[in-house]
């Protein structure tokens, strides 16, 4: 998360020194361009400044770049154009300007590619894979990551085939999966260990995939180890991202009062440097540092502070620009295609009729057409503002949204238990969670109950905001039955969980209006005995021994709703636990409905649940580790085009 997004921040540029005499550099380099003639030595000149320069004053440094670039277009010099908007997008990048990051980025692979500069064109594709990163695409980041990382290999350039799979691994651990994310960094230890040289330091990076994992000591831990040998005499912008990177561990071990301390050092700093993406964060955390300590004033105003400064940072202005630009363009186009086409017909028109008609009456004719065009091309281009006006509001308001959604998001996740603690007590295990929207009607629930464990897979009604809704008070709920009516038997609870909805959504005998619940699977599991004892509403369980498949299928009812209640009271209708022993070595799977609804391959039909039965067959042959790489990649392959139609949870574990 912030770590990871500061090293690729910080390896935008690949191969660039950061000497420890940077500003003695810088100087000799600005009075060699006071002495300087000619422009082709300037143009050279001002961007070894600005390279010099855009860590530590990424402000100082544009402007080098634009002089160097005046330069460059001048002569025509496309080589130093290309290595100049590369440095542009790294700008901007520190300013948040994703976008228009993105733009420069795109300009300076068009001229490395134009000058067959394959290791220029191998950075830009790195460096945009770097934005798609910070923009939360990892998976588009990946694509690029690997492309760059490729064609460095190709080329023999161990240190940025370094830098690439570090990049590979970063996304990784951004999308939480961290088997793969390992799996990059031993290759990453392999290519060094072969040239005996550390191109990069991972340790920032394992920091944040315990961080993920829940092992905020251990995290510490490497924060500090990091920060006191590499990231205190580095640049700010790395040195900022390890400190945020303590202050989530230091939150994590409840230690808010150093949490704090760290963050009102990375604001003052972030602010006085102009990262706003790193005040971004401090803003965020300190939400957080205040809501936890009782100060719910400062919280929300931190809160509002964040929104205020990602709004800003997300604003339209680049948009804008871009659709004023192409309208513009357009218009022109139009304009100069229309009077041309009418300038041709007139002069046709004055040749065959140059005797029946003056000069002066083919002149008015041709003014008349020529009023008549430009009519028409203002009216249009008044119509294209209000076309680019309303979209601008669209865009405003959509981004708005998504920003609330996004935060939104952060709260949902907070309920759920991270992997890692789960994988403590089943080591092969996984969890393949893929929401259709930001936020899930899907989620699961995990407790330690002695030495009895117990997990649930719950699907909500809906998805999106709706199902996201459902899902926090399916999990109060749940909590309340187990942690404090203390009710450990799985038929029970979920028959208490139906009677804490039924009351909470007002769906008691005679409303019939609210259909709202939720459908659920929940396994009590005893090692010691080797038992589970199971209950279920419409969602079932899978137990999979060397090649025995065994389906253990749920009650044929729904939790909540106001008709399930009407039909329940009538019949007396009651969830069931069923009890069953298993073997050393047996899987189990519980999983809801979204993928077998997927609907793909070359009929679009469901995915169904013969094809889901030979894929857990696929998974416990092939080992469980690469298992949420194997559904993902199924997945992809029986969707093609179509759209994912609901939220997926899909747990699996060796017991």
């Amino acid at each position: 998360m912030v770590i990871r997004k500061a090293f690729l921040v910080l390896l935008l540029i690949q191969g660039t020194e950061l000497p420890a005499q940077l500003s003695r550099r810088a100087d000799s380099l600005v009075y060699a361009l006071s002495v300087a003639r000619e422009d082709s030595v300037r143009m050279r000149l001002n961007i070894q400044i600005a390279d010099e320069l855009i860590f530590s004053n990424p402000d100082t440094a544009e402007f080098y770049i634009k002089c160097g670039l005046t330069y460059a277009k001048s002569v025509t010099n496309r080589r130093l154009a290309a290595k100049a908007y590369n440095l542009l997008g790294i700008s901007e990048s520190f300013g948040g300007k994703k976008r228009s990051a993105l733009k420069y980025f795109l300009q300076s692979y068009q001229f490395f590619e134009e000058t067959g500069d394959k290791a220029g064109y191998s950075d830009c594709i790195n460096n945009m894979g770097t934005i798609y990163s910070e923009m939360g695409r990892d998976s588009l980041a990946i694509k690029h990551f690997k492309e760059a990382c490729s064609l460095k290999m190709q080329l023999g350039d161990a240190k940025n085939s370094a830098v690439g799979l570090f990049n590979i691994a970063s996304c990784f651990t951004s999308l939480n999966e961290t088997d793969s994310a390992l799996n990059y960094l031993a290759k990453l230890a392999e290519l060094q260990e072969e040239a005996s040289v550390v191109f990069i330091d991972p340790t920032p990076l394992l920091a944040e995939i315990f961080l993920k994992k829940g092992n905020y000591f251990d995290a510490l831990t490497f924060y500090t180890r990091f920060y006191r040998t590499s990231a205190s005499s580095r640049d700010a912008h790395v040195r900022q991202n390890t400190l945020l990177g303590m202050s989530r561990a230091n939150i994590g071990l409840k230690n808010f009062t150093e949490a704090k301390l760290i963050l009102d050092e990375v604001l003052h700093e972030s602010i006085r440097e102009g990262f706003h993406e790193n005040r971004l964060a401090v803003y965020e955390l300190l939400s957080i540092v205040y809501s936890a300590k009782g100060q719910y004033p400062e919280a929300f105003s931190h809160q509002k502070k964040f929104l205020s400064l990602k709004d800003s940072l997300e604003s339209i202005s680049e948009a804008s620009e871009m659709f004023e630009l192409s309208a513009r363009y357009e218009s022109a186009k139009h304009e100069k295609e229309l009077i041309g086409k009418d300038l041709i017909i007139s002069e046709q028109e004055a040749q065959r009729k140059a005797f029946a008609y003056s000069a002066g009456i083919g002149f008015a004719a041709l003014l008349s057409i020529t009023i008549l065009v430009v009519a028409f091309l203002l009216k249009n281009r008044h119509q294209n503002r209000l076309l680019n006006a309303r979209n601008n509001e669209i865009i405003l308001q959509r981004q708005k949204i998504i920003s609330s959604l996004n935060y939104a998001r952060k709260i949902q996740s907070s309920i759920l238990a991270p992997e890692e603690q789960i994988r403590r007590h089943f080591p092969d295990s996984f969890i393949y969670f893929k929401p259709k929207d930001i936020v899930s009607g899907d989620f699961y629930w995990f407790a330690e109950l002695g030495d009895m464990l117990m997990i649930s897979t719950i699907d909500c009604t809906g998805h999106g905001v709706p199902g996201a809704f459902m899902s926090l008070i399916a999990n109060a709920k749940l909590n309340m039955v187990v942690r404090e009516k203390r009710i450990l038997d799985p038929g029970t609870i979920l028959n208490e969980v139906h009677k804490e909805i039924v009351q909470a959504l007002n769906q008691q005998k005679g409303n019939t209006g609210s259909q709202d619940g939720m459908d659920m699977s929940l396994c009590l599991i005893g090692r010691n005995e080797r038992k589970i004892w199971y209950a279920g509403a419409q969602n079932s369980i899978i137990l999979v021994h060397g090649d025995a498949l065994e389906e253990i299928k749920a009650d044929n009812m729904s939790i909540g709703g106001s008709a399930f209640e009407a039909c329940r009271i009538k019949n007396d209708q009651l969830f069931t636990t069923r009890e069953m022993s298993y073997e050393a070595g047996t899987f189990l799977f519980m999983y809801t409905d979204g993928y077998l609804d997927q609907f793909g391959g070359e009929a679009a039909r469901k995915f169904n649940k013969g094809r889901f039965r030979k894929l857990i067959l696929e998974i416990t042959s092939k080992g469980i580790s690469q298992a949420k790489e194997h559904i993902e990649e199924q997945f992809e392959a029986w969707k093609r085009h179509q759209p994912q139609v609901d939220d997926i949870l899909i747990i699996g574990a060796r017991l």
